[in-house]
């Protein structure tokens, strides 16, 4: 009895172990073809964050007719320094990309436009930074292929991360480890000032993509 039971438990770390091995080659295999895909007719887009929900909220309070002057006074203030702080974060990012990432093509969005490029609705949803504003743009022609599109974004630290990153993810489905998921950074680097912080995170980023594909072409 003993020994049947003994081999019942043989049997079934064995097979878990098979079973683990197997699931870690089809993640590798995942990942790898997903990196080529990424290098070979691929992109990334950054999602900006628009922090339209308060931004929303700050304005309807400003059109209300029961705001005092000081009221009035303060939540314009208060809007203003978020959008300031917003274009200046948002800024930051989009010109560390374009001086620091070539691995593949890099567009940028605002996050309330997830939906709309779920959809392939594309129409002005992507942006650029012109004259050192941020503009939505018609001029870019993107040919998405969900298969080989990722997503970067920034993403504060939490039970996820111990830390802040800018964290990449697959537009369709999930690519695991070993595919580049993530590079790490702090949000008090997002700022004019800590530009060059953004530009080494970004650094590490390409360095990260351009690896992992040189080791699985």
């Amino acid at each position: 009895m003993h020994k049947l039971l003994f081999l019942l438990f043989f049997s079934g770390v064995l097979i878990g172990n098979i079973q683990a091995q197997d699931l870690a080659k089809i993640r590798k295999e995942k990942a790898k073809q997903a990196i080529k895909a990424l290098y070979n007719d691929g992109a990334v887009i950054v999602r900006l964050v628009s922090k339209a929900k308060n931004i929303e909220v700050l304005q309807r309070s400003l059109r209300s007719s029961q705001l005092n002057k000081t009221q009035r006074k303060r939540y314009q203030k208060t809007l203003n320094i978020m959008i300031e702080e917003r274009d200046k974060n948002n800024k930051t990012i989009i010109q560390s990309f374009k001086d620091s990432f070539n691995f593949c093509p890099v567009y940028f969005i605002y996050d309330t436009s997830s939906r709309s490029l779920q959809k392939k609705e594309h129409g002005d949803i992507f942006l650029d930074l012109v004259d050192d504003k941020i503009v939505k743009t018609t001029d870019i022609t993107f040919k998405e292929n969900k298969e080989n599109t990722f997503l970067v974004y920034y993403k504060k630290s939490g039970e996820d991360y111990p830390f802040d990153v800018f964290e990449i993810k697959a537009l369709k489905g999930v690519v695991e480890e070993p595919f580049p998921r993530y590079v790490s950074v702090r949000s008090s680097f997002l700022t004019e000032s800590k530009r060059t912080v953004i530009k080494s995170a970004i650094d590490r980023l390409d360095n990260k993509f351009k690896k992992f594909y040189l080791k699985n072409k």
